[in-house]
């Protein structure tokens, strides 16, 4: 390329029509080592000829290839020294496909130790191997038999069980009922104890709080009094039952031996208060029931004997009615009638007559009427033996009439009758 060049008095010289992107070599100031112009394309092809040494230099641009480059031992981790006799070509860090050390390998069949999978070999890998969870429910396990499997939670309370025979080799089960390894040097009955130092070891007794439990039966506690029977409270804490509300160890001997229940033995036994016996009662005096001066004669005897009533009184059995047209009398149980305010004629003393009098029986009716005179018809178990029958009321007066029975007529016979005046 042509260029102009002016020195001046210095020494110095001017160079003139540069273009762009030209270099400007400066030698010796004599005429054959003049500085000269030199063009970005003319620089380039006598560089491709030249070994050049870079140092710290970037090398820039969309596309670059260094040919015949070795690479030694300063790259970190290269234990020889790499030699690429064709080319080392510039990869952006957005695909690593073209890397040596990459595989694509869905079933990771190589197995290589030194390459590195893609993202999309890894997923396909975990997805075919497993990665789809069988878990379906809350409390479900993880488990393998020939293939990773589910193993569905147990029931409330169950515990997992190693069982060999289980295609999985675990199961799930009742508490209780596999074997409880040993720890420590338990001896026979004895219990697992805490020692404090991270050991269970045997022991005969078990105590916490005040309350000692011995393995062969016996408990102790602070808080329960002597000789007094054990209880629980409202809270179901044991506590001693005061004798002064609760049975005392000598009151339950009373009933030591009892071989069935006290109530059945006790409903068997005659109350104090009106009892009633059942077959024959022997061995019972009237001297043990306050009648010493009674004897065993029967009633019938006692009714058949001769009895004599020195100063005795006889008290009559009386029945008593206001009014009725009917009069109700039982002659086994009363020996005189009272009608006391008679308000209706009456039309017979039989009809409601009742009892089985016997011979010479007496019978007295007295009858005061309301203020009314009242009809009286007596019936055909009455008649007239020696004094007629009365057959009205005489108005607020009293009417007595006296009877006596006779059985050969089987009637009662009017012997008196009295009005009053």
């Amino acid at each position: 390329m042509a260029y102009a060049a002016n020195q001046n008095a210095g020494g110095l010289e001017t160079l003139t029509t540069l273009a762009t992107g030209d270099l400007v070599i400066v030698g010796d100031v004599d005429d054959s080592n003049r500085a000269k112009a030199i063009t970005k394309a003319n620089l380039v092809a006598d560089l491709a000829d030249e070994t050049q040494t870079l140092t710290n230099k970037t090398i820039s641009g969309a596309s670059n290839t260094i040919s015949g480059l070795t690479i030694g031992s300063q790259v970190t981790g290269a234990s020889t020294a790499l030699t690429d006799t064709a080319a080392i070509a510039y990869v952006a860090d957005t695909d690593a496909s073209l890397m040596g050390v990459y595989i694509d390998e869905d079933n990771m069949a190589s197995n290589s130790a030194t390459k590195f999978p893609s993202q999309q070999s890894v997923k396909a890998y975990v997805d075919a191997s497993g990665g789809s969870s069988p878990l379906t429910t809350k409390g479900d396990l993880y488990t393998y038999k020939a293939a990773d499997t589910r193993l569905p939670v147990g029931t409330n309370g169950q515990v997992l069980i190693a069982d060999s025979a289980e295609a999985t080799g675990l199961k799930w089960g009742a508490a209780g009922t596999g074997d409880v390894s040993k720890v420590g040097t338990p001896a026979t009955t004895q219990v697992g104890v805490w020692t404090g130092d991270g050991t269970i070891a045997g022991s005969g007794f078990l105590s916490y709080d005040g309350i000692t439990l011995g393995v062969t039966g016996t408990v102790n506690s602070s808080a329960l009094t002597a000789s007094e029977l054990v209880i629980t409270d409202s809270s179901k804490n044991l506590v001693s039952a005061p004798v002064a509300t609760y049975p005392s160890l000598t009151e339950l001997t009373y009933v030591k031996g009892v071989t069935s229940a006290i109530q059945g033995q006790v409903d068997l036994k005659a109350p104090i208060a009106s009892p009633t016996f059942t077959g024959t009662v022997s061995g019972i005096t009237a001297t043990m029931v306050g009648l010493g001066n009674v004897d065993n004669t029967s009633n019938a005897t006692e009714r058949a004997a001769t009895a004599t009533l020195t100063n005795k009184r006889i008290t009559q059995r009386v029945s008593t009615e206001a009014s009725s047209a009917t009069p109700t009398i039982n002659t086994d149980n009363v020996d005189a009638h009272s009608i006391t305010a008679l308000a209706a004629a009456i039309t017979s003393f039989t009809t409601n007559l009742s009892g089985t009098p016997t011979n010479f029986q007496k019978l007295v009716i007295r009858i005061k009427d309301d203020g009314t005179a009242r009809a009286i018809t007596w019936g055909a178990s009455f008649e007239a033996r020696g004094v007629a029958l009365p057959t009205t009321t005489v108005i607020s007066k009293v009417l007595t009439v006296g009877f006596i029975y006779d059985t050969v007529s089987s009637k009662w016979g009017c012997v008196a009758s009295a009005q009053e005046a």
